[in-house]
């Protein structure tokens, strides 16, 4: 392989490199930048598009009951979440040993991308400072 070759290639892959980048920066860009509507915010839409379809005060005060129905049907789960909570809370006080299955994970596992990917541009870094020292 002559350096004309290697220099082509090499420009090659790094206008490759550089165009993955963009087209990956330009779609997190577009995913982020439209905002995500909220759980009240949907339910009014859906509310309005029930209003305007049907026009009918009978059908916009049941949707307004069962809403009412599932905002009291949430406090109560999120009520019985608290208490549950602070239940676990109480028996981990009481048992130091039911919050050994709590702890973070940290190990081979979690750290093997990172390490493959070390290996790999220490491998590339290697290959070119060969290549280097070959042409000198």
């Amino acid at each position: 392989m002559n350096d004309a070759k290697m220099k082509r290639w090499g420009w090659g892959a790094i206008i490759g490199l550089i165009g993955v980048i963009l087209v990956a920066g330009l779609v997190i860009a577009v995913s982020l930048s439209s905002p995500k509507p909220t759980a009240d915010e949907s339910v009014a839409i859906e509310t309005a598009k029930t209003e305007d379809t049907k026009k009918d005060d009978s059908a916009a005060k049941k949707k307004a009951a069962e809403q009412k129905a599932a905002d009291e049907k949430k406090k109560a789960e999120e009520k019985a979440a608290a208490e549950e909570q602070a239940k676990a809370a109480e028996a981990a006080k009481t048992t130091p040993a039911a919050t050994a299955g709590n702890m973070p994970k940290t190990g081979p596992l979690d750290t093997t991308v990172a390490i493959l990917g070390v290996s790999v541009a220490a491998y590339l870094a290697a290959l070119n400072l060969g290549l280097i020292k070959k042409r000198a």
